[in-house]
């Protein structure tokens, strides 16, 4: 993905602002998941997150919400790489004469 400030931005891109919502609607997403993850485990409501979490990966094999989404990004890409798919492929050529 790409991040401009510019609200008149290719379809691709994301404003500043689109990231924020983003990230907000992931935070709650994962405030629901806890939710579930305490419900199913009986665990009380002022378990810390980094216990649910824990509990989530070792008892219920459930990644945070962030790392599920990383991990589908990631297989995502890796599978536009290997059909060769235009998007991808395009993506991948600017990234590295941006970055490499």
């Amino acid at each position: 993905m790409i991040f401009c400030r510019s609200s008149q931005s290719p379809d691709l891109t994301l404003t500043l602002d689109q990231l924020w919502h983003h990230e907000t609607n992931i935070k709650k997403i994962q405030v629901i998941q806890n939710s579930a993850v305490r419900f199913i485990l009986k665990l009380k409501y002022n378990t810390p997150s980094n216990i649910i979490h824990q509990d989530t990966l070792n008892k219920l094999t459930l990644l945070a919400v962030s790392n599920r989404l990383f991990e589908l990004s990631e297989r995502y890409v890796r599978a536009g790489l290997s059909h060769s798919v235009p998007l991808v492929v395009r993506l991948m050529e600017e990234y590295k004469e941006e970055y490499i």
